[in-house]
C-alpha cells in the first residue's frame, strides 16, 4: 500500500507541474493577446500588471481546487483504507474475544473435572488408609493375643520355677 501512495504521489506531482507550466503558457498567451489587440491604442504597463494579477489570481485558484480535490482523494482512499483496517481489527478482537470464552470454558470444566478426581482420590486415599489401619489393628491385635499367651505361659513357668527352687531347697 505505501508504494502505491507513492506513485500516486509522484504523478500528482508531475500532473501538478504540467498544470502549473499550462497556465502560466496560457497567461502568457492572453497577455499577448491583449497587446496584440489593443497595439493602436496606448496601453499603460499598470494595465498589464492589472490584467496579469487578475489571470494569475485565476491560474492560482485554478491551482489550489485542484489541490484539494486530490488531497480530498487522497483523505478518502486513506479513510476507507483505515475503515478497513479497524474492521479486521474489530474481527480478530471479537475472534480474541470468542476464543478467549471458549478457553474460559474449557478451563472451568476440567477444573470441575480435576476437583472431582482430586475428590474421588482423597476418598480412595481415605478407604485405602483405613484398610491399612484395619488390618494393622487386626495383626496388632493377634501379636497382643500372641503376647498375652506367652506371657501367662511365662507366669506359670516362673511360677513353677519359684516353687520348684521353694521345693528344692526345703527338700535339701
Amino acid at each position: 500500500m505505501g508504494k502505491n501512495n507513492d506513485n500516486k504521489e509522484k504523478l500528482f506531482r508531475v500532473n501538478i507541474y504540467w498544470v502549473i507550466c499550462i497556465l502560466i503558457l496560457i497567461i502568457i498567451g492572453l497577455l499577448t493577446l491583449i497587446t496584440y489587440i489593443k497595439k493602436d491604442e496606448s496601453i499603460f504597463i499598470t494595465d498589464l500588471i492589472s490584467i496579469s494579477s487578475g489571470f494569475v489570481s485565476i491560474a492560482l485558484a485554478i491551482v489550489a481546487i485542484a489541490y484539494s480535490v486530490s488531497e480530498s482523494i487522497k483523505t478518502n482512499g486513506e479513510s476507507k483504507r483505515n475503515s478497513e483496517i479497524l474492521d479486521n481489527v474489530k474481527m480478530i478482537s471479537e475472534q480474541v474475544h470468542n476464543k478467549i470464552s471458549e478457553l474460559d470454558n474449557k478451563v472451568v470444566n476440567q477444573s470441575e473435572k480435576l476437583s472431582e478426581l482430586v475428590e474421588e482420590y482423597n476418598k480412595e486415599y481415605k478407604s485405602i488408609k483405613e484398610k491399612k489401619l484395619k488390618i494393622k489393628k487386626k495383626k496388632l491385635k493377634a501379636k497382643r493375643r500372641k503376647l498375652k499367651i506367652k506371657r501367662k505361659k511365662l507366669k506359670i513357668s516362673k511360677k513353677e520355677i519359684y516353687f520348684g527352687q521353694i521345693i528344692y531347697l526345703m527338700v535339701e
